[in-house]
């Protein structure tokens, strides 16, 4: 039995079959560029039995409700009937109702929102956030600001937090409550943090009237919003008098958004300092942040002293082992003999480091005895490293390590050769191949020993899409319908054979063009990651898509179309849409200020959420990068992610070394990980590509 979800949606996909498909997907297109008035421009031109379509109208009023036109959204929702999918015609419900609170009809639209429970839909916050607004409008003052109390009553930052509690402030001086109204005002500005509140928060502050313990609170939410400068701005304008506990919190938090503003450790280090001695619930955590804001200020002799002062300070902390090992890695850094004597007693004793630590100590301490050319010690720490690993990148990188410290021989090429089964094309694959190319010795083929599955899962290519999914997307709704599939993707195949249910459900989003839900659910099956893309396509193809082909080959030049999607697969996961805390933005995470001075004009945001817009922006900013690096991909890579003013810091450090070494150098983990991962979905996107490709070839040596 299969279950094809028709119902309503099969009927309104009847009823679409006399709609102009040309003249549709004019319209469609509009709206997903997120061109509102053009769309409803296109919509007009139509003909008059078009313009009628229950679809149109129901696109009609969502557009109107979208421009600010209420009233005409409100009159087009009013006509949407029941021929629609069971989706659209309560989402078109939930809308008019708001069209008519903006309208002035909230007499109308109050019962209808807080009604939506009597059927089969929840009544969601949005909806009890327009019916309290219409208690306001409609003068229930009382009901409000129950209802505004309930719906703000968690410590939750929402867009909608600040207005509101602005609002319950307002209902509260209505009701003669000041009292309460100072309380409302108070938290909508300690709340009112993002650069678009500034406003309210000015307006709020004079009712609020914030006591100090206020202002660092605010300062908390700032720090949380990620606003480090803005945070200590607002402590820096206050102090604090006659409350140890208040001063405490006032240095922890002004230290801790110092050394998150990544330019002042040396400040950071010195106020937590003075906070972890006031004591208090974060001392332990202060102290040690005061040894690291030390590190990262390049008092590494200062920092060194501070982790073992806290270790013996704080034995039994979770910290402890971390300053231990960050003690002894600063001073190897620093080329101190005595580091790696320090780094070896933490493998035993009663202070000897477990679990990450100790991995990390094996690591360091065998990866410096083979850049001595100590090898039978680095054979020694590596070994043990490997058999601690954790993940198939520490577990790769101990046998590449292994193979390196042999050299030469069988138990090289036994290391190098379990290198490359670990994962297939894995970064450290690709380094273990070339390295047996050099001992005169043919790799394997990258999925020569490729696991067997039980045969290729036959994918229906007739798998039915939903007629909802198919409504939605064809007024250009697709995300809509994406959201649509994802609420109801087990009822979708809860009629086929289980083994196929995945692979089905990954080949569907991947065919919508719903890529992050296709790689979604790819990595519910990671054990096909080392199966033939030969034998199991359904799974690369979800895994490792190519999509908006057209516009990467177009603006990709002489860059590898691999490159590209091993980028932004890392990147964004094929969102178009995604937004990271530094504000970079869309599939190939560009920076609206960067993305302006490639263009030579004024980016935004919302342009930058289009792949037309953000791919070309990425690509040149690659392509530049892959220039200034002479194509050594991986350097570009790391500049990509670090920026080219700290890559170039490091060949001047490393000058000429091995390409292996270098990476393994790099000091940010982020950025090293960054590295081997993006050069792993290159080499198997290169793969996939052309499977007579092999082996990518990387250069041996960086700055030859």
């Amino acid at each position: 039995m299969r279950v094809f979800w028709l119902g309503a949606g099969f009927a309104w996909l009847a009823c679409a079959v006399a709609l102009a498909a040309g003249d549709l997907d004019r319209v469609a297109s509009l709206v997903r560029a997120g061109d509102g008035q053009a769309a409803l421009h296109e919509i007009d031109q139509l003909p008059q039995p078009d313009r009628d379509a229950d679809s149109v109208r129901y696109l009609q009023g969502r557009l109107l409700l979208g421009v600010g036109r209420p009233c005409d959204a409100m009159d087009k929702l009013a006509q949407t009937p029941a021929s629609l999918p069971t989706s659209m015609r309560t989402d078109s419900l939930r809308r008019w109702a708001t069209a008519a609170s903006r309208c002035g009809h909230c007499a109308e639209a109050r019962p209808v929102l807080l009604g939506l429970a009597s059927g089969d839909t929840a009544v969601t916050r949005h909806d009890r956030v327009i019916a309290a607004d219409c208690a306001v409008q409609l003068g229930e003052l009382d009901t409000a600001a129950r209802e505004l109390e309930r719906l703000t009553q968690r410590n939750r930052n929402g867009e909608d937090r600040v207005t509101l509690l602005a609002m319950l402030s307002n209902v509260y001086l209505r009701l003669d409550r000041p009292d309460d109204a100072r309380d409302a005002a108070r938290r909508a500005w300690i709340a009112a943090v993002q650069p678009h509140q500034q406003d309210a928060a000015r307006k709020l502050e004079e009712l609020a009237a914030p006591a100090v313990g206020d202002r660092v609170e605010r300062a908390e939410a700032l720090i949380s919003a990620r606003r480090f400068s803005k945070a200590v701005a607002e402590l820096e304008a206050i102090e604090v008098k006659d409350d140890n506990a208040l001063d405490q919190r006032w240095h922890h938090t002004y230290g801790m958004a110092l050394f998150r503003m990544r330019s002042r450790y040396a400040d950071a280090a010195r106020v937590l300092r003075k906070s972890a001695a006031l004591g208090g619930e974060q001392a332990v955590e202060d102290a040690f942040h005061a040894a690291r804001a030390l590190s990262r200020a390049d008092q590494d002799a200062r920092a060194i002293r501070a982790y073992r002062h806290f270790a013996q300070r704080h034995p039994r902390t979770n910290r402890a082992p971390e300053a231990r090992f960050l003690a002894a890695w600063l001073e190897i850094r620093m080329g101190r003999a005595s580091g790696e004597q320090h780094m070896k007693r933490l493998l035993e004793g009663k202070h000897q480091l477990r679990g990450r630590w100790r991995r990390a100590a094996l690591w360091e301490l065998g990866f410096r005895a083979f850049e001595k050319k100590r090898y039978s010690r680095a054979v020694r720490y590596l070994s043990q490293y490997t058999k601690l690993a954790t993940t198939s990148m520490d577990e790769a990188r101990g046998l590449y390590w292994l193979g390196r410290s042999y050299r030469r021989g069988p138990k090289a090429l036994e290391a190098y050769l379990e290198t490359i089964d670990v994962e297939p094309l894995h970064w450290y694959a690709v380094l273990a191949a070339a390295r047996l190319a050099r001992l005169k010795v043919k790799p394997p083929r990258p999925f020569e020993s490729a696991s067997s599955s039980n045969g290729p899962i036959d994918v229906e290519q007739s798998f039915p899409l939903p007629p909802t999914f198919e409504a939605y997307r064809a007024l250009g709704l697709d995300r809509d319908g994406i959201r649509w599939l994802i609420e109801h993707e087990n009822e979708l195949v809860s009629g086929y054979p289980r083994a196929q249910r995945i692979p089905l459900l990954a080949a569907m989003y991947h065919d919508v063009g719903a890529y992050r839900e296709a790689l979604r659910v790819a990595r519910r099956r990671m054990a096909y990651l080392h199966t033939d893309p030969e034998e199991q396509r359904w799974w690369w193809n979800a895994a490792y898509p190519m999509p908006w082909l057209s516009i990467v080959d177009e603006h990709r030049g002489e860059l590898p179309r691999a490159l590209i999607y091993a980028t932004m697969r890392q990147e964004s996961g094929y969102r178009p849409e995604v937004v990271s805390h530094a504000g970079a933005v869309g599939l190939m995470q560009v920076m609206p200020e960067v993305a302006t001075r490639i263009a030579g004009q004024p980016v935004t945001r919302r342009m930058l959420e289009s792949p037309e817009h953000n791919i070309p922006l990425g690509v040149a900013e690659m392509a530049a990068l892959a220039a200034d690096f002479d194509d050594v991909h991986p350097l570009s890579i790391a500049a990509y992610n670090a920026g080219k003013k700290r890559v170039n810091r490091w060949l001047r450090e490393s000058r000429r070394m091995e390409l292996d070494r270098f990476v393994e150098r790099i000091p940010f983990n982020e950025t090293r990980n960054y590295v081997r991962r993006v050069t792993t979905h290159y080499a198997r996107y290169t793969y996939l590509d052309n499977p007579e490709s092999g082996w990518p070839k990387l250069p041996r040596f960086v700055n030859p």
